[in-house]
């Protein structure tokens, strides 16, 4: 069965990754650990290093390219001939399916408890900007959309998120103040 190989996140607020080179040729036979590439962004140069054995089957991306984080570089397989999935193919060509969120999106989806998977992203991964306009929209202030009701951060009102007290009643908030200043 056919493996994608994908650029790695290297910075939790990376997007996308500058592919620096490609190492490996299709049809070629490589071994768990074997640098199959490298990668940069603006802080890190890094290797890709293959995931499992395999043959190469597809290179997704060539040198010099800007790919998103997650994106497939790279297909391997168990025999050389092996196709690569059709469906797989379509969700590396940038499907919305399977979407990962950006490091600040991901913190701001853990700090209210929402579900990425009911967010629609606008891009390549799902950002801030998509949780935003998502809030502001239908699943503002609707906790039966959000599976269940948002959190409040631990920290309190003084240092929980602006997102976190515009999605809560007011009551609520001051609720949370006594709570926090007791």
């Amino acid at each position: 069965m056919a493996h994608s190989q994908t650029a790695p996140c290297v910075n939790i607020n990376d997007e996308v990754v500058q592919v620096v080179s490609i190492n490996v040729k299709e049809g070629e036979f490589v071994k768990r650990g074997d640098v199959i590439g490298a990668v940069e962004t603006d802080k890190s140069l890094v290797d890709v290093v293959a995931e499992q054995d395999g043959y190469v089957l597809k290179i997704e991306c060539q040198p010099e390219q800007k790919v998103p984080v997650g994106a497939v570089m790279i297909w391997l397989g168990e025999a050389p001939d092996e196709a690569v999935p059709q469906e797989q193919q379509a969700a590396s060509a940038g499907s919305s399916a399977g979407m990962r969120p950006t490091g600040k999106a991901r913190a701001m989806l853990k700090e209210l408890n929402l579900d990425a998977a009911r967010i629609p992203a606008r891009g390549d991964r799902l950002t801030v900007a998509d949780i935003e306009t998502w809030l502001a929209g239908a699943g503002r202030g609707h906790p039966a959309t959000l599976g269940t009701e948002p959190r409040a951060s631990s920290r309190g009102r003084r240092g929980s998120s602006r997102f976190l007290e515009e999605l809560q009643p007011p009551d609520r908030i001051q609720e949370t103040d006594r709570r926090h200043t007791s």
